[in-house]
C-alpha cells in the first residue's frame, strides 16, 4: 500500500493507522505529505518484506546518507499527528 495520504484517511474514517493498514503486507507511508516533515517515508511490514524493499531501493539508486536530522523530524511529527492534521 502506498500510504501517501493514509494519515488523512485515518482521521476522515475515524480509524487507527493499525486498523487502516491491517489487510496489507507492506505499507509505505510518506512523512512529507501533510505530516510537516521535510522528507522521508516509513516502511512497515515483515522483516523479510522490508529487506526485499530495501534491496530494490538500492538497486534502483535510492537512498540517503546521514538522515538523523530528518529522522528526528519524523519522530516529532508522529508524536502529535492527529492533532496537527485535524
Amino acid at each position: 500500500m502506498d500510504g501517501a495520504r493514509a494519515w488523512n484517511a485515518c482521521l476522515h474514517h475515524n480509524m487507527s493507522m493499525k486498523d487502516y493498514v491491517k489487510d496489507f503486507d507492506l505499507v509505505n507511508v510518506c512523512m512529507s505529505k501533510g505530516m510537516a516533515c521535510p522528507a522521508l517515508s516509513v516502511i512497515a511490514g515483515s522483516k523479510k518484506d522490508i529487506e526485499r524493499a530495501v534491496m530494490f531501493r538500492k538497486i534502483l539508486g535510492g537512498g540517503m546518507r546521514q538522515t538523523g536530522v530528518l529522522s528526528a523530524a519524523c519522530l516529532v511529527s508522529l508524536m502529535d499527528w492527529e492533532e496537527v492534521l485535524s
